[in-house]
C-alpha cells in the first residue's frame, strides 16, 4: 500500500523544513532509501511512516528485533533470499534488517509478529508468497 495522502503532507511539510527546494528534498529521499525517488507519493506506507519518524525525532526507529532470524530455517533463509533480491541488503550486502523488520511491523506484512515467532504455516503461506508478489511487481 502506498503512502497516505496525510503521510505525504507531513513528509512534505517537515521536509520543507530542512530542504530549500524539491531537488534536494527527493535528493535526501533517494539517499535515505538507498534508492532514486521520483514523488514522495511513490513511498510505501511503511516508509513513509519510518521517514515521518526520522524526520521529526532525528532518529531511525529499530525494527531489527523483528526480523532476528533463524540460520538453521530454510524458510528464514528463503525470506533472506527474497529480501536480496528486493534490494533490502546494506552497503555491506547483508541484509537490512530493519528494513525488514519495518515490513514485518508494518500494515503491509500479512502477519505482524516477529519472525522467529511466526509458525511455518504463517511463514510459508503467507510471508514467503508476500514476498515473492512484491518481487514480481518490482520485475514485472
Amino acid at each position: 500500500m502506498l503512502a497516505t495522502k496525510k503521510q505525504v503532507i507531513r513528509i512534505q511539510a517537515a521536509a520543507s523544513k530542512r530542504f530549500q527546494c524539491r531537488e534536494e528534498r527527493l535528493a535526501f529521499l533517494s539517499d535515505f532509501f538507498n534508492r532514486e525517488i521520483k514523488s514522495t507519493k511513490e513511498l510505501a506506507e511503511w516508509e513513509a511512516y519510518e521517514l515521518i519518524v526520522y524526520l521529526n525525532t532525528g532518529k531511525v526507529r529499530d525494527n531489527t528485533s523483528y526480523a532476528r532470524f533463524d540460520t538453521q530455517n530454510s524458510r528464514h533463509r528463503t525470506i533472506l533470499s527474497l529480501c536480496h533480491q528486493l534490494g533490502w541488503t546494506q552497503d555491506n550486502g547483508y541484509v537490512d534488517l530493519n528494513k525488514l523488520g519495518g515490513w514485518i511491523n508494518s500494515n503491509r506484512c500479512p502477519v505482524r509478529k516477529r519472525l522467529k515467532d511466526m509458525t511455518e504455516k504463517e511463514l510459508s503461506c503467507k510471508i514467503i508468497p508476500a514476498l515473492q508478489n512484491m518481487l514480481i511487481k518490482k520485475y514485472p
